[in-house]
């Protein structure tokens, strides 16, 4: 049985997907670089005024938490958690939201309807 390839497909294959999967490659490690660059990078958030400041790095590790002795209370330790827990989340908030924003600018240039008409 003879497989039928569209016509467009045979041969050299179609020049449009092959320069879109070009073009992917190009975008790929460009993105890996990146997001290299974006791992190291350092965001910071604060929450209760400043009194807990957190610095996040791009790699979505917490490098460090600064609490101002003033906040720190024995007896009202869950207030403390809610503030660390905030700054944590606001500042992995900034470090993904750059990232999300760098990949889909880069994604956003691939033409991936070249290379579904492959198939």
């Amino acid at each position: 049985m003879k497989a039928n390839i569209p016509k467009e497909l045979r041969g050299s294959g179609n020049k449009r997907a092959q320069a879109a999967l070009k073009k992917a490659r190009e975008v790929q490690k460009i993105v890996e670089e990146q997001v290299k660059e974006l791992d190291q990078k350092e965001y910071t958030a604060t929450s209760g005024g400043g009194v807990v400041s957190v610095v996040v790095m791009g790699s979505m590790r917490v490098k460090s938490i600064r609490i101002d002795p003033e906040v720190v209370n024995k007896d009202d330790v869950s207030m403390l958690s809610d503030l660390i827990t905030a700054a944590i989340n606001e500042a992995i908030s900034f470090a993904k939201k750059e990232k999300d924003e760098i990949l889909n600018a880069q994604t956003s240039e691939v033409d991936l309807s070249a290379m579904l008409g492959m198939f």
